[in-house]
Protein backbone atom coordinates (compact mmCIF):
# COMPACT_ATOMS: atom_id res chain seq x y z
CA UNK A 1 0.00 0.00 0.00
CA UNK A 2 2.14 3.00 -1.33
CA UNK A 3 1.52 5.99 -0.44
CA UNK A 4 -0.28 8.21 -3.30
CA UNK A 5 -0.16 11.59 -3.85
CA UNK A 6 -2.26 14.05 -5.97
CA UNK A 7 -1.37 17.86 -6.91
CA UNK A 8 -4.01 20.25 -6.17
CA UNK A 9 -4.89 22.44 -9.38
CA UNK A 10 -3.01 25.92 -8.63
CA UNK A 11 -5.82 29.19 -7.96
CA UNK A 12 -6.19 31.15 -11.43
CA UNK A 13 -4.76 33.86 -9.15
CA UNK A 14 -1.61 31.99 -8.60
CA UNK A 15 -1.42 30.74 -12.24
CA UNK A 16 -1.59 34.77 -13.35
CA UNK A 17 1.10 35.43 -10.76
CA UNK A 18 3.56 33.04 -11.41
CA UNK A 19 3.24 33.67 -15.41
CA UNK A 20 3.30 36.97 -14.91
CA UNK A 21 6.96 37.14 -12.48
CA UNK A 22 8.19 34.45 -15.28
CA UNK A 23 7.80 36.32 -18.30
CA UNK A 24 8.63 39.28 -16.68
CA UNK A 25 12.31 38.40 -15.82
CA UNK A 26 11.91 36.63 -20.23
CA UNK A 27 10.57 39.49 -22.08
CA UNK A 28 10.14 42.66 -19.80
CA UNK A 29 7.35 44.02 -17.53
CA UNK A 30 5.54 45.90 -20.62
CA UNK A 31 5.43 42.71 -22.76
CA UNK A 32 4.67 40.46 -20.83
CA UNK A 33 1.68 42.20 -19.51
CA UNK A 34 0.80 42.13 -23.21
CA UNK A 35 0.74 38.46 -23.68
CA UNK A 36 -0.72 38.17 -20.39
CA UNK A 37 -3.71 40.16 -21.39
CA UNK A 38 -3.96 38.43 -24.46
CA UNK A 39 -4.10 34.98 -22.42
CA UNK A 40 -7.02 36.36 -20.42
CA UNK A 41 -9.29 36.93 -23.64
CA UNK A 42 -8.98 33.01 -24.53
CA UNK A 43 -11.08 30.71 -22.73
CA UNK A 44 -9.54 27.64 -21.53
CA UNK A 45 -5.59 27.79 -20.87
CA UNK A 46 -5.69 29.66 -17.77
CA UNK A 47 -7.72 26.41 -16.51
CA UNK A 48 -5.39 23.77 -17.93
CA UNK A 49 -2.37 25.53 -16.62
CA UNK A 50 -3.86 25.00 -13.26
CA UNK A 51 -2.11 21.81 -13.49
CA UNK A 52 1.94 22.05 -12.86
CA UNK A 53 3.21 20.35 -15.81
CA UNK A 54 0.73 22.76 -18.24
CA UNK A 55 1.42 26.08 -16.11
CA UNK A 56 4.97 25.34 -16.93
CA UNK A 57 4.52 24.31 -20.55
CA UNK A 58 1.98 27.86 -20.71
CA UNK A 59 5.19 29.66 -19.65
CA UNK A 60 7.84 28.70 -22.11
CA UNK A 61 5.15 29.06 -25.00
CA UNK A 62 4.41 32.34 -24.04
CA UNK A 63 8.45 33.39 -23.13
CA UNK A 64 8.65 32.27 -27.04
CA UNK A 65 10.67 35.10 -28.97
CA UNK A 66 8.52 34.75 -31.92
CA UNK A 67 5.18 35.02 -30.12
CA UNK A 68 2.96 36.61 -32.57
CA UNK A 69 0.85 40.06 -31.82
CA UNK A 70 -2.00 38.27 -32.90
CA UNK A 71 -1.83 35.04 -30.43
CA UNK A 72 -5.63 33.47 -30.31
CA UNK A 73 -5.77 30.05 -28.60
CA UNK A 74 -5.17 28.29 -31.78
CA UNK A 75 -2.02 29.30 -32.29
CA UNK A 76 -1.06 28.81 -28.41
CA UNK A 77 -2.39 25.01 -28.53
CA UNK A 78 -0.62 24.31 -31.65
CA UNK A 79 2.87 25.54 -29.94
CA UNK A 80 2.13 23.85 -27.36
CA UNK A 81 1.49 20.28 -28.96
CA UNK A 82 4.23 20.62 -30.68
CA UNK A 83 6.98 21.53 -27.60
CA UNK A 84 5.45 18.75 -25.86
CA UNK A 85 5.61 15.93 -28.43
CA UNK A 86 9.13 17.60 -29.38
CA UNK A 87 10.41 16.50 -25.56
CA UNK A 88 9.30 13.04 -26.07
CA UNK A 89 10.86 12.65 -29.63
CA UNK A 90 13.20 10.01 -28.50
CA UNK A 91 10.46 8.29 -26.39
CA UNK A 92 8.36 8.20 -29.58
CA UNK A 93 11.49 6.65 -32.17
CA UNK A 94 10.82 3.25 -33.33
CA UNK A 95 13.62 0.68 -30.89
CA UNK A 96 16.15 0.83 -33.82
CA UNK A 97 16.29 4.55 -34.93
CA UNK A 98 14.52 3.91 -38.57
CA UNK A 99 12.24 6.66 -38.41
CA UNK A 100 12.58 10.07 -38.95
CA UNK A 101 11.75 12.13 -36.24
CA UNK A 102 9.77 14.62 -37.60
CA UNK A 103 7.63 12.35 -39.76
CA UNK A 104 7.04 10.36 -36.11
CA UNK A 105 5.91 13.28 -35.28
CA UNK A 106 3.31 14.33 -37.80
CA UNK A 107 2.36 10.49 -37.78
CA UNK A 108 1.54 10.96 -34.28
CA UNK A 109 -0.82 14.24 -34.76
CA UNK A 110 -2.58 12.42 -37.49
CA UNK A 111 -3.28 9.37 -35.20
CA UNK A 112 -4.20 11.73 -32.16
CA UNK A 113 -6.72 13.68 -34.78
CA UNK A 114 -8.31 10.54 -35.60
CA UNK A 115 -8.44 9.28 -31.58
CA UNK A 116 -10.17 13.08 -31.64
CA UNK A 117 -12.46 12.37 -33.93
CA UNK A 118 -13.62 8.91 -32.42
CA UNK A 119 -13.90 10.29 -28.95
CA UNK A 120 -16.53 13.09 -30.45
CA UNK A 121 -18.34 10.91 -32.67
CA UNK A 122 -18.47 7.99 -30.10
CA UNK A 123 -19.97 10.43 -27.01
CA UNK A 124 -17.63 8.28 -24.60
CA UNK A 125 -14.91 9.83 -22.55
CA UNK A 126 -12.40 7.00 -24.22
CA UNK A 127 -11.05 5.41 -26.83
CA UNK A 128 -10.07 1.77 -26.95
CA UNK A 129 -6.74 1.60 -28.27
CA UNK A 130 -6.76 -2.06 -28.35
CA UNK A 131 -9.90 -1.99 -30.68
CA UNK A 132 -8.99 1.81 -32.54
CA UNK A 133 -8.93 1.16 -36.37
CA UNK A 134 -7.09 3.62 -38.01
CA UNK A 135 -9.30 5.59 -41.13
CA UNK A 136 -6.48 3.60 -43.82
CA UNK A 137 -6.55 0.07 -41.75
CA UNK A 138 -3.14 0.61 -40.94
CA UNK A 139 -1.35 -0.83 -37.68
CA UNK A 140 0.16 1.67 -35.17
CA UNK A 141 3.61 0.60 -36.15
CA UNK A 142 3.06 1.63 -40.39
CA UNK A 143 0.78 4.58 -39.06
CA UNK A 144 3.72 5.91 -36.64
CA UNK A 145 6.61 5.19 -38.24
CA UNK A 146 6.11 3.40 -41.88
CA UNK A 147 7.22 0.14 -40.31
CA UNK A 148 5.95 -2.97 -40.26
CA UNK A 149 7.03 -6.06 -38.31
CA UNK A 150 5.20 -8.44 -36.24
CA UNK A 151 3.43 -7.75 -33.55
CA UNK A 152 6.40 -6.94 -30.97
CA UNK A 153 6.95 -3.92 -33.22
CA UNK A 154 3.14 -3.12 -33.49
CA UNK A 155 2.59 -2.94 -29.37
CA UNK A 156 5.31 -1.19 -29.15
CA UNK A 157 4.06 1.65 -31.31
CA UNK A 158 0.64 1.16 -29.70
CA UNK A 159 2.27 1.47 -26.23
CA UNK A 160 4.13 4.31 -27.55
CA UNK A 161 1.29 6.55 -28.68
CA UNK A 162 -0.60 5.68 -25.49
CA UNK A 163 2.05 6.55 -23.00
CA UNK A 164 4.31 9.12 -24.95
CA UNK A 165 1.87 11.35 -26.43
CA UNK A 166 -1.01 13.50 -25.11
CA UNK A 167 -3.05 11.03 -24.15
CA UNK A 168 -3.45 8.87 -20.67
CA UNK A 169 -5.00 5.89 -19.62
CA UNK A 170 -8.70 6.00 -18.29
CA UNK A 171 -8.54 4.94 -14.73
CA UNK A 172 -9.83 1.89 -13.31
CA UNK A 173 -10.87 0.81 -17.07
CA UNK A 174 -9.31 -2.85 -17.64
CA UNK A 175 -5.73 -2.93 -19.17
CA UNK A 176 -6.65 -5.02 -22.09
CA UNK A 177 -8.91 -2.55 -23.91
CA UNK A 178 -6.31 -0.07 -23.63
CA UNK A 179 -8.69 2.62 -22.90
CA UNK A 180 -7.26 6.30 -23.25
CA UNK A 181 -8.67 9.69 -23.06
CA UNK A 182 -6.87 13.10 -24.06
CA UNK A 183 -4.95 14.48 -21.21
CA UNK A 184 -6.90 17.65 -21.02
CA UNK A 185 -9.95 18.23 -23.25
CA UNK A 186 -9.32 21.45 -24.20
CA UNK A 187 -6.34 19.19 -26.54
Amino acid sequence: NPPVYHLAPIERHDVLQNAERYLVNVVGVEEARERLARLNQMNDPIGLASKPLFLEMLKEVLSSQDLPKDLDVIELYERYIERALSRKAELLDDPEFRSDPQSTRENLRKILGEVAEELQRSGQGYVSLSKYQAKDAKPFAHLLWRLSQGTDMERDARSRVDTRSLLVRVAGEAAKNWLVDFCHRSM
